[in-house]
């Protein structure tokens, strides 16, 4: 025994009259025992509680403790390297075996007692028998699991009854939140792909453009310029769709954040008259935008986005207007402070029953045009969409064959 244990340890008398009293008498069983696992001392209630009827036959009967007591071989070499390690132990539970071969669980808690000039180092300690306790503690597991069960069970029996009556009560709510996540899924894939897609197209523009610059030489032969045009309007068309796609995309996902500022809606209108009015021109359709008489235009709005909604209404309009026909732009504002801007073509029109389509995304009404219109359909749904996140609203006013007025809406609190 090390010289440290003998320290920690100071060598005390067992055989005074008081601790003999407490040893014979006590209701726990007490032992010491060598460190080769054979016991010195062992009160009656130790004795007992093996099913022995004295000590002295439990201590004759058992010459190895760990062979013949521990039902796990190796449970008594843990114990006792924990007790050379650190001296002593609270609480080691371990299985063993009563004189009747039936199994009981004890709590050992023990100590070393150092060796000096008149004997060895031994062990000393108590047990007590948690056989009860181990069983009651594992019915209450029992039960409580069971009890968890049951009440998982009827939470679960509820939460389906709730769900039944929540279905028929508001199945239709339900759809529609359905429906809502699944677009939302849809847009977060076609933000990804359309991202993934503008790279290489971009590379292909980008290329198409500096064929037809001649950056490295004339093209030959000469009906190659003609190829290479075809790729370049095909590309930055092709472009211009996935840009809508991306952009819708990313409003129904959630990921547009709005910039806001002060801006003046009557610069921006001009702005976007003068951008688009070379393709009026060119389909030989009048343009013009009015803006009321007095007019107060600053708003508080993200200019940008404002620019798309009326770039994306003018450019859907001469989309829709036959030639000769006539497209205005109109700015106004009533007495609660509202703004509006109203976008109306002599158009092809749009039937009653095709609005609410238009206005969802991917959805093209039929026109009854002999030519197929270019474009995702997107321009309007855009364009709603982002009056929505400026606390406005797009509605439409239109018949077929009478022409369309959109109508964007911008609240007090804006202005």
């Amino acid at each position: 025994m090390t010289n440290a244990l003998v320290k920690q340890f100071p060598v005390r008398s067992g055989d005074d009259d008081t601790y003999r009293d407490i040893f014979e008498n006590a209701n726990i069983g007490i032992f010491q025992s060598t460190l080769e696992g054979r016991y010195i001392r062992a009160n009656a209630a130790l004795a007992k509680m093996y099913g022995y009827d004295t000590p002295e036959f439990f201590m004759s009967s058992l010459t190895n403790i760990s062979e013949q007591l521990y039902v796990e071989k190796g449970r008594r070499d843990h114990f006792i390297n924990h007790l050379l390690e650190h001296g002593e132990i609270e609480n080691f539970e371990s299985e063993v075996y009563r004189q009747d071969g039936s199994i009981i669980i004890i709590s050992e808690t023990a100590r070393v007692v150092p060796a000096n000039e008149h004997r060895a180092a031994y062990f000393e300690g108590f047990v007590k028998n948690i056989t009860t306790r181990k069983s009651l503690e594992s019915k209450l597991l029992a039960f409580n699991h069971d009890l968890e069960e049951r009440v998982a069970k009827r939470t679960h029996e509820l939460q389906l009854e709730i769900e039944r009556r929540r279905l028929t009560e508001a199945s239709l709510k339900d759809a529609l939140t359905k429906a809502e996540d699944a677009a939302k899924a849809k847009s977060q894939f076609l933000a990804s792909m359309s991202h993934e897609l503008r790279t290489p197209l971009n590379a292909v523009i980008g290329f198409a453009d500096a064929i037809k610059s001649e950056i490295v030489g004339p093209i030959e032969p000469p009906q190659y310029a003609e190829y290479v045009k075809i790729i370049q309007n095909s590309g930055k068309h092709l472009l211009e769709l996935i840009n809508d796609i991306l952009d819708l995309a990313k409003i129904e996902s959630g990921k547009v954040d709005l910039t806001l500022a002060p801006l003046n809606l009557e610069t921006i209108m001009d702005e976007c008259l003068d951008l688009i009015g070379h393709r009026a021109e060119e389909a030989r359709i009048n343009l013009a935008g009015k803006v009321q008489e007095g007019l107060d235009p600053y708003l508080y709005g993200d200019a940008r986005r404002i620019k798309q909604i009326f770039l994306n209404l003018l450019s859907n309009a001469i989309k829709f207007t036959p030639e000769n026909g006539a497209i205005s732009c109109c700015l106004t504002k009533d007495d609660a402070g509202v703004l509006t801007i109203r976008v109306s073509d002599t158009g092809v029109g749009i039937a009653a029953e095709d609005i609410p389509k238009v206005l969802s995304a991917y959805g093209q009404a039929e026109h009854g045009l002999d030519h197929i219109i270019e474009g995702t359909g997107l321009g309007l749904p855009i364009s709603k969409k982002l009056a929505e996140l400026h606390g406005g609203a797009l509605n439409i006013k239109s018949a077929l064959g009478k022409g369309t007025t959109i109508i964007v809406t911008l609240p007090a609190e804006k202005t």
